[in-house]
């Protein structure tokens, strides 16, 4: 049977999983101004590419869900606030909301990381060449993420560790045995290492792993 998709979606269609391996951001951007929203068959998923439609399907959940089985976010890390809907997704979200909004952000976490990015940059800048993404980008992050959780600056290389494997999880849009087993095994492991702080913080609070939670998906920003 035609699907009519292919008629409907002729950019997004044409689509190889090829080219969302070497570099999905050019693949967003060639589809963003005729088919922001579009469907690819290589992943069997359609894809929304532009922020007012992400942010109108992401609060529209009666229509849309996020926790389907396709979703690489579901399929690495379950059910967790960026994984599920409506009142259990306001119950995971809710205790976290005020500290992240962009106030509380900028007077509370801002100035933690305007110091160690200039500490990371400080680092470097005599050099005058460096791989930027392994030097900064991806450890600014993570040496964010320690102290707001009060976990040692000695875990980062583990941190990072577990933060390269989600990420290639999140992105095994082919469901790659190997890659997501290797992805659920980080989670595992990082839950593990958390669990225990969260314990001796908070002993008996019901949003102990909730926290834990919101800590795992900090792995989409790193």
């Amino acid at each position: 049977m035609h699907d009519p998709r292919l008629s409907q979606f002729p950019l997004g269609c044409a689509v190889t999983l090829a080219e969302l391996d070497e570099d999905p951001y050019a693949v967003y951007a060639r589809l963003r101004p005729a088919e922001p929203l579009t469907w690819l068959p290589a992943t069997g998923m359609y894809y929304a590419l532009t922020h007012d439609l992400v942010q109108r399907l992401l609060l529209d959940d009666v229509n849309f869900v996020v926790g389907w089985e396709t979703s690489t976010v579901f399929d690495t890390f379950g059910v967790h606030m960026m994984s599920c809907e409506g009142t259990e997704a306001r119950r995971q979200k809710r205790p976290h909301r005020q500290a992240f909004l962009p106030a509380s952000i900028r007077h509370n976490i801002e100035p933690a990381i305007e110091t160690i990015a200039r500490s990371l940059a400080g680092q470097f800048s005599a050099d005058g060449e460096v791989e930027l993404r392994a030097a900064f980008a991806s450890r600014l992050p993570i040496l964010v993420m320690l102290p707001l959780f009060g976990l040692p600056e000695t875990g980062e290389a583990l941190f990072r560790s577990w933060y390269d494997d989600f990420e290639a999880a999140l992105a095994n849009e082919h469901f790659d045995p190997a890659i997501r087993a290797r992805g659920r095994e980080a989670v595992a492991a990082f839950h593990a290492y958390l669990q225990p702080a969260m314990d001796a913080a908070r002993p008996g609070h019901p949003t102990t792993r909730c926290c834990l939670r919101w800590c795992t998906t900090a792995a989409m920003t790193a």
